[in-house]
Order: structure tokens, then sequence, then C-alpha cells
């Protein structure tokens, strides 16, 4: 059995990101849009659903911080600073 988390980890691939330090979601929700645009959640809730059509996904597949970026033509860096947890 493993003694320590990291050697879990140590068999991927790719560097594990410091979550615990730096948490960023990639998700976006409709009280997300809320707090970048100040407008209601039911906008929230169209935008995404927008969103969703422009880039084709299905209903079961999220937007993320990146795609709500460029749709709006904002910065993801922006984006990302409002949105925390």
């Amino acid at each position: 059995m493993y003694t320590n988390v990291l050697q879990v980890f140590s068999k991927f691939k790719y560097p594990i990101p410091d979550v615990m330090n730096n948490p960023k979601r990639i998700v976006i929700y409709p009280k997300d849009v809320m707090v970048l645009t100040g407008r209601s959640e039911r906008y929230g809730r169209e935008l995404i659903r927008k969103i969703k059509d422009y880039l084709d996904k299905e209903k079961h597949q999220f937007v993320t911080t990146h795609e709500l970026a460029d749709y709006l033509g904002l910065d993801v860096e922006e984006v990302q600073g409002i949105i925390t947890y």
C-alpha cells in the first residue's frame, strides 16, 4: 500500500496543480455570470444556453471560463480572478 499521497500521484504523467493554494474553477454557473455582468440569474442561464448553442455543446456539457471569456470578449484572467470557488 502507498504510504504517502505523493507516491500515488507520482505515477501520473502530468504534474498535479497546487489546488489548495491557488483554487480556480473552470466551469461556469449562472451565479458566476450574475457576478460578472451584474445581470439576473435568469440572464445567466440564458447566456450559458446561448454559448452552448454557439459551440454546439450538448445539454449535459459544461461551459468553461475560457469559452465564456471568448464569447464575451473578456480576458480569461479577469474572469478567473472574479470567480474563485
